[in-house]
């Protein structure tokens, strides 16, 4: 019996001792497994939940970008621990160790670098990948190579794992990085071929018209998506080409006037695409971006050079802060610029010289009125709208009224105010219009012109002072262009 005890006193002994074992085996067991948690904080949201290798952090479909980053390594087993940096503002920062947070809040993290130290780094590979909003997922790297993309945007979410040594790093994604992406463009010049590739700087130059133009992104891990770009010519927008292509066929009596380029796909997410248009006459105009068009609609204004730049989304216009594109000339006045575009859509046209010339006849063929002589001041605007609501005038509302026409039309004109000899009259006051033509200024007469044969009508027009048809003896002003 008391045999039985002691051997039922061993058993129920040798039972606690293997249930104690089998509870706490596991339990160590457990603890030895190697692992990785990834802790973060988001702009907007704060810290969030340490997640356990493999895991994501953040990438919750709001884009919001990662400020704070702490590793944590567990269960290795062996001697070892682990270093990462993160960079923010295109800096990086200095290694840090588990259990360690890097990071400042309200400044984006754009990328991280992680590695494993002593005999651990032997043992194991510490992988990782990170997420740009705009791009999903990158692909996967390890050793201390950077994850992200450094100097162009916010990642939003990171993954780490720890794999054995030299095991396959996991599927998904290609470059472990988002590079920075350019882009280069050319320009077909009139009588001189094409000019580029340009990375920086313009496109052709001022005096000679822009006939061509194309347009690529470069950047060997850039982003996906395209540049697209269209030309304003004498029909209107032409179609859109992309990547390279051409714009518009080369022809050398058809300049492009205007331009508008835009971005596709992730690169329309992380870059805006500005650009600018000089033309001729006016210089630079202001900055267009995104698809918005820069350059004028005005035949008289072609285009002669182009620059471009890609900028980070967001970013302020590179340079100058006027209209980026002419559609229809103003002269700030409503009820003037209301007649002048009445003349131009109804009578003229908005052809370029031709519209001029009919212009020309035009208001030549108004009556002549005795009117008011010697003007002075801006005197142009008043005596235009004077002439056009009195249906008649004497030669400073013919002048007045050519001239608002003529900068209707986008031509650089003025008026001007002198004597003339005649026979008749070897003093006679009187007032004409002076329009710049490709550096050279012509007068422009439509008072003398009235009433005049077909043969002699023409001589009052576009006509030099060296070769004029009457002579301009006095000139006593001119107003401003």
């Amino acid at each position: 019996m008391r045999h039985s005890r002691c051997l039922a006193l061993i058993a129920s002994l040798c039972c606690a001792i293997g249930l104690l074992i089998a509870g706490v085996a596991p339990a160590r067991a457990e603890s030895l497994v190697p692992s990785v948690s990834v802790r973060i904080s988001q702009a907007g949201v704060g810290l969030r939940a340490a997640v356990l290798d493999g895991g994501s952090s953040g990438g919750d479909g709001t884009g919001r970008p990662i400020d704070t980053l702490a590793l944590d390594l567990d269960g290795l087993g062996v001697p070892g621990d682990l270093s990462f940096e993160v960079c923010q503002g295109g800096a990086w920062s200095r290694p840090a160790a588990s259990g360690e947070t890097l990071g400042e809040r309200g400044s984006a993290i754009q990328a991280v670098r992680m590695s494993l130290t002593g005999e651990a780094a032997e043992r194991y590979d510490l992988v990782y990948r990170a997420d740009v909003a705009a791009v999903g997922w990158l692909g996967w790297t390890s050793d201390g190579a950077a994850a992200g993309a450094p100097n162009v945007t916010s990642i939003d979410a990171v993954q780490a794992r720890l794999l054995p040594k030299g095991a396959p790093l996991p599927a998904g994604g290609t470059s472990a990085t988002l590079g920075a992406a350019s882009l280069s463009y050319f320009g077909y010049r009139d009588g001189q071929g094409w000019e580029g590739p340009v990375t920086t700087g313009s496109v052709g130059t001022a005096t000679v018209s822009l006939l061509g133009f194309r347009a690529q992104l470069a950047g060997a891990s850039r982003p996906g998506g395209s540049i697209r770009y269209a030309v304003y010519r004498a029909g209107g927008w032409g179609s859109e080409a992309a990547d390279g292509a051409d714009a518009c066929p080369v022809d050398a009596a058809d300049p492009i006037r205007a331009i508008r380029i835009s971005l596709t796909g992730p690169m329309a997410d992380l870059y805006d695409v500005w650009y600018r248009v000089h033309t001729h006459d006016r210089g630079w105009l202001g900055c267009a971006k995104n698809g918005e068009p820069a350059g004028s609609a005005l035949a008289t204004l072609p285009a002669e050079a182009v620059q471009l730049w890609l900028l980070p989304k967001g970013s302020s216009a590179p340079e100058g802060t006027g209209a980026p594109f002419i559609e229809r000339f103003s002269s700030g006045d409503p009820e003037l610029d209301g007649i002048v575009a009445t003349i131009l859509d109804t009578v003229t046209g908005r052809d370029g010289i031709e519209s001029l010339r009919r212009a020309f006849r035009y208001v030549a063929d108004y009556p002549y009125r005795y009117m008011d002589v010697y003007p002075t001041g801006d005197w142009s605007p008043a005596f235009a709208k004077q002439m056009f609501h009195n249906h008649g005038g004497n030669c400073y509302r013919y002048a007045a009224l050519f001239r608002e026409l003529a900068r209707g039309l986008g031509f650089k004109a003025r008026v001007v105010s002198g004597e003339v000899s005649t026979s008749a009259e070897p003093h006679a006051a009187h007032g004409w219009c002076e329009i710049e033509l490709d550096g050279q200024v012509y007068l422009f007469d439509p008072d003398m012109a009235h009433g005049r044969s077909e043969a002699t009508f023409w001589k009052f027009w576009q006509r030099t002072y060296d070769n004029p048809p009457l002579n301009y003896s006095q000139i006593y002003m001119r107003g401003p262009w």
